[in-house]
């Protein structure tokens, strides 16, 4: 087997060469994928997930750096005319950027954003060009229909969270996202936040009593994966130092939920 070959930052080069196609291109092993090579390679990490799962029957929850709102809307988009989306407590409108530059440019799309009336007022005149987003300074009328409702890390903020999420459900949406949420295999509390000299009460939950609301309101989980958001900067872990160890969490959750098209919605609990 020939030398890894390496660049000029010391780096092992992985890609190398430009052929017009795999004929032109140098074969030194074209059955790579049937080869010892790859199998030794592929086989531990199955075999570790594999005896985790069954000795102590837990599966690692992914762990990502982005908000999977954008692969979520294309989902929800399928087989409609119209997408159409409620961000709570979308913010600026990164979100809403996301998803237009991720789904297709022919569907039409409906994305409406409730946020404080200082956000609307500041942001909605950035977008007075584009017609597919709208802020509101509340929620929408009870009568209004969306296909998927967003809440980027938001409802940790809202001290009755359980109303909150009972509302949401009026408008029949499909699909309920969270992203970014304070929740663990931790019993459920309330801290302070410390932002830029002002301090904010903020939830951290047990991830089964989320469950169980939403449960309550007709909706299941059919998507989890852990979120590693950013602090001071750069890509961490929550810093809750200043916590005690049994109320910390390592990263949020991004969890997904849906109901059944025929299911009818409880409106409060």
């Amino acid at each position: 087997m020939s030398k890894q070959r390496i660049d000029s930052l010391g780096q092992p080069i992985i890609w190398e060469g430009v052929y017009k196609n795999f004929s032109e291109a140098p074969q030194h092993q074209a059955d790579i994928f049937n080869s010892t090579t790859y199998v030794d390679r592929i086989l531990p990490k199955v075999e570790k997930a594999l005896v985790k799962l069954h000795t102590e029957n837990i599966i690692d929850t992914p762990l990502v750096h982005d908000y999977v709102l954008p692969i979520t809307a294309a989902f929800a988009a399928i087989n409609k005319k119209t997408l159409r989306i409620l961000d709570f407590g979308g913010g600026a409108g990164i979100s809403f950027i996301e998803v237009i530059g991720t789904l297709k440019p022919c569907l039409a799309l409906q994305y409406d954003i409730v946020e404080t009336p200082a956000v609307c007022d500041a942001v909605a005149p950035l977008f007075k060009h584009e017609k597919r987003i709208t802020f509101l300074k509340s929620l929408p009328k009870p009568s209004y229909r969306y296909d998927l409702i967003h809440i980027g890390s938001a409802l940790q903020y809202i001290e009755d969270w359980r109303s909150l999420l009972a509302q949401l459900t009026v408008y029949r949406s499909r699909y309920i996202l969270m992203s970014d949420l304070n929740a663990g295999d931790i019993p459920s509390y309330v801290t302070i936040q410390n932002y830029y000299g002002a301090r904010i009460p903020v939830h951290f939950w047990n991830v089964k009593e989320i469950g169980d609301v939403m449960h309550s309101l007709g909706y299941r989980e059919t998507f989890r994966t852990r979120f590693r958001g950013t602090y001071f900067g750069q890509r961490q872990k929550r810093p809750m130092d200043a916590i005690p160890k049994e109320k910390r969490i390592v990263d949020g959750y991004h969890l997904l939920y849906s109901r059944p098209s025929n299911t009818s919605m409880t409106e409060n609990i």
